[in-house]
């Protein structure tokens, strides 16, 4: 009499959890990687609006803002600050998806916004620049600059290759 069993070798299942888990390793990078590409998405159109919403400041105030302390934050109560400043010119005040912090800081995410009420910047006083400060997770450090520097230009004196992305405006 012939005895027939069926089912699945030690080897068998253990092939297939190997390939499981390889899947699944495969799936949560590539999900993770979907993230980090869609928060610096928002990022992009994030500071596209702030840029808008302070030229269109300037157009209606003849200077961009001013903060007391230099800086507006995401990750503090000067980013209120900012938003009532700017409340004729944006509907929504964005702020960071992840807005862990400072992003001038390594590792830290969030936007920053400066206009310092001493000094100058390329060749121009306060209220006739400013430069708009945030950091991508996924993509390279991005600079960009509206208009003409004629001296120290603030943006590259600070962030050049740290990886943080600035956007700097000058009247």
């Amino acid at each position: 009499m012939k005895k027939t069993t069926s089912g699945f070798t030690i080897i068998e299942l253990l092939v297939v959890m190997i390939v499981i888990g390889i899947l699944a390793a495969i799936v949560i990078v590539t999900y993770s990687g979907a993230q980090g590409r869609a928060r610096d998405a928002t990022r992009q159109s994030d500071t596209a609006s702030l840029i808008k919403a302070l030229e269109t400041y300037y157009d209606d105030n003849g200077s961009y803002p001013v903060p007391a302390s230099n800086w507006y934050y995401t990750k503090d109560a000067t980013w209120t600050t900012f938003k009532t400043a700017l409340a004729n010119n944006i509907t929504t005040m964005p702020s960071d998806p992840k807005n862990t912090g400072d992003p001038t800081v390594a590792g830290m995410f969030g936007y920053a916004y400066y206009s310092s009420s001493t000094g100058n910047n390329c060749g121009r006083v306060a209220g006739q620049w400013y430069l708009l400060v945030w950091r991508f997770e996924g993509n390279p450090q991005t600079k960009f600059t509206d208009g003409s520097c004629t001296g120290t230009n603030y943006g590259d004196t600070l962030y050049s290759g740290n990886g943080i992305s600035y956007y700097e405006s000058v009247k």
